[in-house]
């Protein structure tokens, strides 16, 4: 896989590919897990939707403390773990009604982010309907649905993904979902043939979703901030100014646009320390640094 997402393989995986249809770029299923994840060092393994009702009393005017299920937790002491490992990751004081308004953004963008999920996959099942693009192979299961160990890797049939019924979920099975069907077709829809081990065509499905502009933008200027990494850490006593560096990047034969360049400059200098330099090429006075205490 391309630095930028980009599948490069020639077949994916469908969680890569419907990851790549709905925000172009492709995760595996374990980066996507843990996409899903954003603060998992707070919150731990804890149910994030107990979590929030067990925040929500506590930041309440008059706090409670709910057990709904779970009264053999210490709900009072693990809210106040939470809101101390909360104030050592941002360095500042954190109120449970911050706790809150937190975890319900992290709750509310993981649920965005498996909407557009779901909705590229019926999108992409529809182009299949309707071109035959992109193709699909995978390993025929039992007719119980069970996974058969003894398949091998096949095309799936086009004329079988026309059913409307049939979904291709993230954990790359592609099988009828008989919520879709009326009580009539039910039961025939539970019978249907199931795939596991679904992989997508790369070339095909690049053909129908291509990257983005602003995807490439971003890849091109990330590989063009290796140059002003590069140049720095080479001339670690003398390193030049702004103007100087944009010269000798013009040189060089490296491109850049004018924000490009002080993007790539500003995290040039982060990445390996270097002085702030001004106009005329004399260090400015580094800002003192505020660390916050645990």
């Amino acid at each position: 896989m391309h630095p930028d997402g980009t599948p490069t393989a020639a077949w994916i995986t469908a969680i890569e590919a419907l990851t790549w249809c709905a925000f172009r770029k492709a995760m595996t299923h374990d980066e996507w897990i843990l996409s899903c994840y954003p603060r998992r060092e707070l919150w731990h393994r804890m149910n994030r939707r107990a979590l929030l009702r067990a925040l929500e009393a506590r930041a309440a005017p008059q706090p409670y403390c709910p057990l709904f299920g779970h009264g053999d937790r210490d709900w009072p002491r693990l809210l106040r773990d939470v809101r101390r490992r909360a104030r050592r990751m941002e360095g500042r004081l954190v109120t449970y009604a911050d706790l809150v308004a937190m975890l319900r953004a992290e709750l509310a963008d993981v649920e965005h982010r498996k909407t557009a999920l779901r909705r590229a996959a019926g999108e992409l099942l529809e182009k299949i309907r309707r071109t035959g693009r992109p193709s699909l192979r995978g390993r025929r299961d039992l007719p119980n649905a069970e996974p058969d160990p003894a398949a091998v890797l096949g095309l799936i049939p086009t004329d079988v993904l026309i059913d409307p019924v049939m979904t291709l979920t993230e954990n790359s099975r592609v099988f009828p979902d008989i919520s879709l069907c009326d009580a009539v077709w039910r039961p025939r829809a539970a019978r249907g043939p199931t795939w596991s081990d679904v992989h997508v065509c790369a070339k095909e499905l690049l053909e129908i979703q291509p990257p983005s502009k602003v995807a490439a933008t971003i890849a091109a200027e990330k590989r063009l901030l290796r140059w002003p990494i590069a140049f720095m850490e080479a001339v670690p006593n003398s390193r030049p100014g702004k103007d100087v560096l944009r010269r000798r990047a013009k040189e060089a034969g490296q491109v850049f646009t004018g924000r490009g360049f002080d993007r790539a400059y500003a995290e040039a200098v982060s990445i390996t320390g270097a002085a702030l330099y001004s106009r005329s090429g004399r260090p400015k006075k580094s800002p003192r640094k505020i660390t916050a205490p645990d």
